[in-house]
């Protein structure tokens, strides 16, 4: 999420202050001052790559900065985007796209090997000389996010997952390795990223296979009271397509199954799972559905679906049922998003709401429609 939509959403620029003054403070074991003016150390808001780094920052961390940007699976973008993405890390582009933003007292030890790059509920600091990225959550934000990448990559957890280093789960921090490779979503050729996102689907699935179970309808309803509310008189039609068997088959859950969650090893032929943080126990179809139709940006993702029910785009979950069970696994999985993204949505801006809501609802009414006269 850039910089730019946590200032809409959030008061992004308290809560960052807070949050690094904070983590700061645990990280070094002295008070740290973090402002938006006056005096210290300064840090740059870079508007390209929606990240802080300073003046002085290496050649590896622009390098890295860069990296984020300029790699990209669409043709016509491919020139622009690397030249942009290049241009923009140098140290000129360092400066002529940031301006100062942080000032931060005492100075943070090594500070040009670090960039910061702030999230959804959680902030980064990537340290390029020793290779790991410290993982904090943002002050007045739910402890989910971190407890969640604990219960799943914790001491002696073993999975499609970089292994967490170090943790205080109290101060609500932790640890990783910095892998290397690219995110699936910056991967040129359209033949290779279709391969690893097909391989990152089948090393899910077969994670998630033993923590599998049958949940009765009324205890799959209970894990998502949040979205009943929002389904107002769309209420019956949903619960006559997928109310009449009674059990429903879960499994362990990633949550947010997307390509810029899938960081692929081209040289070892290998995927990681990066983002635990919306772990949680969903129907058996949610994260095929997220990341095989485009879930995650619901307003793009009507064609996909129709193509799911209909067998066009092959979602293997899907394959051996009929169209009616189909649309009932389609509208489970359309409500299981409603839930995460309203639980994920803590810390807003009063009165806030997701913006995707809307359209998952849009995209329930349509699937139930589908094929009624």
């Amino acid at each position: 999420m850039r910089i730019a939509e946590l200032r809409a959403r959030e008061r992004y620029d308290d809560i960052l202050l807070r949050t690094l003054s904070q983590q700061l403070s645990v990280w070094h074991g002295e008070p740290f001052s973090v402002a938006n003016r006056g005096h210290g150390q300064a840090w740059l808001e870079h508007r390209i790559f929606s990240a802080y780094v300073t003046a002085e920052a290496t050649r590896e961390v622009r390098r890295f900065l860069a990296d984020q940007v300029r790699h990209t699976s669409n043709r016509l973008r491919r020139l622009p985007q690397f030249i942009i993405g290049t241009a923009a890390a140098t140290r000129l582009g360092i400066r002529a796209a940031s301006s100062s933003k942080l000032f931060v007292s005492p100075h943070i030890p090594n500070a040009n090997h670090l960039a910061i790059l702030p999230g959804n509920r959680r902030i980064r600091f990537f340290d390029l000389a020793k290779q790991c990225s410290r993982v904090v959550m943002k002050d007045g934000f739910s402890s989910d996010a971190i407890d969640a990448e604990l219960r799943v990559r914790g001491s002696g957890h073993n999975g499609p997952f970089p292994p967490i280093l170090d943790m205080d789960q109290a101060a609500g921090w932790f640890t990783e390795p910095l892998v290397s490779g690219r995110v699936l979503a910056r991967i040129p050729s359209r033949t290779a990223a279709r391969s690893y996102r097909d391989l990152a689907l089948r090393q899910l699935t077969a994670w998630a296979a033993p923590g599998r179970l049958f949940w009765s309808y009324e205890q799959w309803w209970a894990e998502n009271t949040v979205a009943k509310a929002l389904l107002g008189e769309s209420m019956d039609a949903v619960n006559a397509l997928i109310g009449h068997e009674p059990k429903v088959e879960v499994q362990p859950s990633h949550g947010d199954f997307q390509p810029g969650n899938i960081l692929v090893q081209p040289s070892e032929s290998r995927v990681w799972l990066l983002d635990w943080e919306f772990y949680g126990i969903r129907s058996t179809h949610y994260d095929g559905l997220v990341l095989l139709t485009g879930l995650r940006w619901p307003g793009q993702a009507a064609a996909s679906i129709e193509d799911a029910l209909l067998g066009r785009l092959l979602v293997p979950s899907l394959q051996s049922l009929s169209l009616q069970q189909r649309k009932r696994a389609v509208v489970m999985a359309l409500i299981e998003d409603i839930t995460l993204r309203l639980r994920g949505w803590d810390g807003t801006l009063e009165g806030a709401s997701p913006p995707e809501i809307p359209y998952l609802i849009a995209l329930i009414r349509s699937v139930i429609e589908r094929g009624q006269t």
